[in-house]
């Protein structure tokens, strides 16, 4: 699969179409606009990335992330194409499959239901927090 710079800063993964809009046009559910610290799990990485969730939906969410904050990673480029969000203010997580990326944000569908954080997890969130 391929990622698409646009013009618009924002990339398409698969090509055709500005991501934004071609996302807005296939969303089945509602996104609710909100601020939530995240955290990004990724499968080969040491370190978690930190995110905010800007809105979600039953179906996916758009997270912002910075790109400087990402400690080994440079760009939204170098996140893989799969990944676990956990949630931080009700500890849970969700897998989850990129659906578009800008340069400061992705788009990601959820591929399974919301779950409870494991417990070690969940109290390193808090000792964190």
């Amino acid at each position: 699969m391929t990622a698409v710079m646009r013009s618009d800063r924002s990339m398409s993964i698969g090509g055709g179409g500005s991501a934004a809009a071609d996302a807005e046009n296939r969303r089945w559910a509602t996104r609710k606009p909100s601020v939530i610290a995240g955290r990004l799990v990724c499968e080969g990485f040491s370190e978690e990335i930190p995110c905010v969730i800007r809105d979600m939906s039953a179906t996916g969410a758009r997270l912002a992330v910075e790109p400087k904050r990402f400690g080994p990673l440079q760009s939204t480029l170098d996140l893989p194409e799969r990944f676990v969000l956990v949630i931080r203010n009700d500890q849970t997580e969700v897998d989850c499959r990129l659906a578009w990326r800008s340069v400061d944000n992705v788009g990601v569908r959820f591929l399974s239901a919301i779950r409870p954080t494991p417990y070690r997890v969940a109290t390193a969130l808090r000792k964190r927090a």
